[in-house]
């Protein structure tokens, strides 16, 4: 069944297909069911099948192959792929153009100047100059592109204030509206316990990004002390760096899924390098959970440090937050309610989809 033809047609261009970016396009597709929705999209070798992701999606949304889109700079691909998009628009007649990730900010801006289409909004959701898996001269290079990207048009739209900081560094002027989820029902989380063994919990695919070596370095110089248990929900290429000694690790799981094995967590441990503002984040605070983050931007959008959790610089603070942790069950259960509080005051998914609802009719006059 698809959504009528005079609806305001937002078209939703990633180069992913997998992980946070296409959470939160499921988000607006789910929180905006007044709008028609096609989502135009490449695949990744490694990704979840394409059938399960779009099955998460609501019924009424369109899908578009993209085909020669490719996450790395490609000169060869990328100008396929660019060539690829242009009659997708042209034909799909967009009111407006919401591109997601950089590579697609990027040809997204240009195809839609070519067809000479104007509402075109941009939310990197942690833009590729963030990235620490490369060199410092690609991440300005990466930079750079934002900043001649941006001559091209639209409405950039951080996810996160970090992120806004980061592009402004390269004259990028961005509006924030920050990432959110879905709330749920109030936690049902068992009273803590002095002496309970404390189930320290993280998300996510296993990549660099994530970091999963340096989430195994900390489980297991804690794994000898009989008071931790360490869990990583989710698989992926680099899932051998997690010692299965000290970790375990669950393979993929569902989404519906996740929330029943956060609220039965502890702590949420994020050993991530970069990021937009993470949405397996914001899931664990929306399950009531205090966060222990890697000290980045995005991460530290999110904590207020002896409030709701901590970042950490090394391996050896996040060590010692955890062993003090363990023996303050009331302090974990005080910062775990301040974080669903920050979620619910801040990042309810609800409220970022009306934000992103009211720019889209603002642009087009809706």
């Amino acid at each position: 069944m698809h959504a009528p033809q005079n609806r305001l047609h937002v078209v939703h261009v990633v180069e992913s297909f997998g992980g946070g970016v296409i959470g939160f396009v499921e988000q607006l597709c789910r929180y905006l069911p007044q709008l028609r929705h096609t989502v135009v999209h490449a695949v990744r070798a490694g990704e979840v099948a394409p059938h399960i992701t779009q099955a998460r999606f609501p019924a009424e949304t369109e899908f578009v192959l993209w085909p020669h889109a490719v996450r790395e700079i490609a000169p060869l691909a990328d100008t396929r792929a660019l060539a690829a998009l242009v009659p997708i628009l042209r034909r799909l007649q967009p009111d407006v153009v919401h591109l997601h990730s950089s590579k697609a900010g990027f040809l997204g801006r240009i195809a839609a100047r070519l067809i000479g289409h104007r509402a075109v909004i941009y939310t990197p959701g942690g833009a590729a100059l963030l990235r620490q898996d490369i060199s410092q001269w690609k991440r300005g290079v990466y930079g750079r592109l934002e900043s001649l990207a941006a001559r091209f048009g639209g409405r950039v739209v951080a996810c996160g204030n970090g992120e806004a900081q980061a592009l402004a560094a390269y004259g990028v002027k961005a509006d924030v509206i920050a990432n959110g989820t879905e709330p749920g029902p109030e936690p049902a989380r068992t009273p803590a316990m002095a002496g309970k063994l404390l189930t320290v919990i993280t998300t996510g695919r296993c990549t660099l990004q994530k970091d999963p070596a340096r989430f195994g370095r900390i489980a297991r110089a804690l794994a000898g002390e009989a008071k931790f248990r360490f869990v990583w929900v989710g698989t992926g290429e680099l899932a051998a760096d997690l010692p299965p000694e000290a970790v375990h690790v669950t393979g993929w799981v569902p989404a519906d899924q996740v929330r029943g094995m956060l609220e039965q967590a502890d702590v949420y441990l994020s050993t991530a390098v970069w990021e937009g503002l993470s949405l397996a984040v914001l899931e664990a605070m929306a399950a009531g959970l205090p966060l222990l983050l890697s000290n980045i931007p995005g991460n530290a959008d999110v904590v207020q440090p002896g409030v709701n959790g901590a970042l950490f610089g090394t391996e050896q603070e996040a060590i010692e937050a955890l062993r003090q942790w363990a023996d303050q069950p009331g302090m974990l259960a005080s910062m775990g309610q301040a974080s669903r509080a920050l979620l619910l005051a801040e990042h309810d998914v609800q409220q970022v989809a009306q934000r992103y609802l009211k720019l889209y009719q603002h642009l087009t006059g809706h």
